[in-house]
């Protein structure tokens, strides 16, 4: 993330628990999401697919992805963050930048209250 959005301790809290846990040596098992009650380890593929803080905007992605691979809906969660974080496709990385940016921005209106 750059600085210029968020402050430096501001974007260390706005990384992924997986990628925070490994700082504070804390098991994989207990670096699960501050943002949703599936009290499940936060990774990219949580952060993309499951996590109910981000059940807006993951719609649309969605719907938006579904319509440019329609066997995106079959593919299990791992597959459809695999493709969307690896997509040629314009559209679906400028879908994937806004998503990304609208999480991360609720996320830190979230910390800040």
């Amino acid at each position: 993330l750059p600085t210029q959005l968020w402050g430096e301790e501001e974007e260390l809290e706005l990384q992924l628990s997986v990628i925070r846990g490994r700082y504070k040596k804390l098991p994989v098992c207990e670096r699960t999401c501050k943002f949703c009650t599936l009290d499940t380890v936060e990774d990219e593929i949580h952060f993309m697919t499951s996590c109910i803080s981000n059940t807006i905007e993951r719609k649309e992605l969605f719907e938006d992805a579904s319509l440019i691979y329609p066997h995106f809906s079959n593919l299990t969660d791992e597959k459809k963050t695999i493709l969307l974080l690896n997509s040629k496709n314009p559209q679906i990385i400028k879908k994937v930048g806004q998503f990304i940016f609208h999480c991360l921005q609720r996320r830190s209106q979230i910390q800040q209250t």
